[in-house]
């Protein structure tokens, strides 16, 4: 599952950060998109 989940971000986008592919349900993301909104949203 965690494996369908990190492509799943992939095709949105998502980078993920560290080896691929994982094996286990700690998974790091780099999600600029989502930093942008972050700062603008309050």
């Amino acid at each position: 599952k965690a494996q369908w989940f990190s492509s799943e971000l992939q095709k949105l986008g998502f980078k993920q950060l560290g080896e691929t592919p994982h094996r286990h349900d700690l998974l790091h993301f780099e999600t600029p998109t989502l930093y942008d909104i972050s700062k603008h949203v309050r």
